[in-house]
C-alpha cells in the first residue's frame, strides 16, 4: 500500500520545525496546515514575496512583517514550505529561503559566538543576500522546454533565472540543502541526526532530455 503523500509531507515539515526549534536555530514559526490539497502555513497570502522590480529589502520586510513564512531562523532567515498534492503525488511546490538582508550570516557569527549568544549580535550594515526558491508544477501546458522546466531553481528575483532540477523536492532535501550551504556550522554539528538521512520519494524524473544537456541539478530519491 502506497503512503499518503499529503500525510508524509505534512509530517516532515512538522518534524523539521520541531528539530530547528529544539536545536535553537529557529526563533519563530507558523504551524504547517493542510487545507484540501494545499499544505502551507497560517497567515499564508498568495503573491507575497514576488516581484522582480522590487528591491530585496522591501520584499523581505513584507514577508517578515506579515509573517508569511513557515520558519524564522535565528539570523532572520525565512523558510517557506508550500505544496499542492493529492494522496499519491506532488502537483506543485514552492520552497523558498529568504536570508536576512540586515544581519550577519549565521556561519560568520558562529565562528565567534556560541548559538545562544547570537541573539545579542546585531549588525547594522546592509549585506548583499540572494533569495532562492525551488518551484515545481506538473502541468504540461505551463512547461516551456528549457525556458521553464517543470522543476527548477530560482536564484534572486530574476524570473528568467530557472535552473532545471531533475524532479520535485521533498521537505527534508530542501532543508538539508539550505542548512548545508548557508548554515554549515550548524549542519556539521548536527549532521549525524536522523533528520538529515530522511527522504520522501517524490516520483520519477520530470526533467526533459533537452534540459539535461544544459546545467541542471540532479536530486536523488534515496540516500
Amino acid at each position: 500500500m502506497k503512503k499518503n503523500k499529503q500525510t508524509e509531507i505534512l509530517k516532515a515539515i512538522k518534524e523539521i520545525l520541531l528539530f530547528l526549534i529544539e536545536k535553537g536555530l529557529a526563533t519563530d514559526q507558523n504551524q504547517p496546515i493542510l487545507k484540501e490539497s494545499l499544505i502551507s502555513w497560517a497567515n499564508y497570502t498568495p503573491g507575497i514575496g514576488f516581484g522582480s522590480n522590487i528591491d530585496y529589502l522591501t520584499i523581505y520586510s513584507e514577508i517578515e512583517e506579515s509573517k508569511n513564512y513557515t520558519i524564522k531562523l535565528i539570523d532572520g532567515g525565512l523558510l517557506q514550505y508550500y505544496y499542492k498534492t493529492d494522496r499519491r503525488k506532488i502537483i506543485e511546490h514552492r520552497l523558498a529561503f529568504y536570508p536576512s538582508p540586515l544581519l550577519e550570516d549565521y556561519d560568520s557569527a558562529f565562528i565567534e559566538y556560541e548559538i545562544d549568544e547570537l541573539y545579542l549580535e546585531v549588525v547594522d550594515t546592509y549585506l548583499l543576500k540572494t533569495p532562492l526558491r525551488f518551484d515545481y508544477d506538473q502541468d504540461d501546458e505551463r512547461h516551456k522546454l528549457v525556458l521553464e522546466p517543470k522543476s527548477h531553481l530560482h536564484l534572486g528575483h530574476t524570473e528568467n533565472c530557472r535552473i532545471p532540477v531533475s524532479r520535485p523536492i521533498c521537505p527534508y532535501s530542501f532543508t538539508k540543502f539550505v542548512l548545508l550551504n548557508f548554515y554549515n556550522a550548524f549542519y556539521k554539528r548536527y549532521s549525524t541526526e536522523a533528520l538529515f538521512s530522511k527522504k520522501i520519494n517524490t516520483g520519477e524524473n520530470t526533467i526533459h532530455a533537452d534540459e539535461q544537456k544544459i546545467f541542471y541539478l540532479e536530486i536523488a530519491n534515496k540516500g
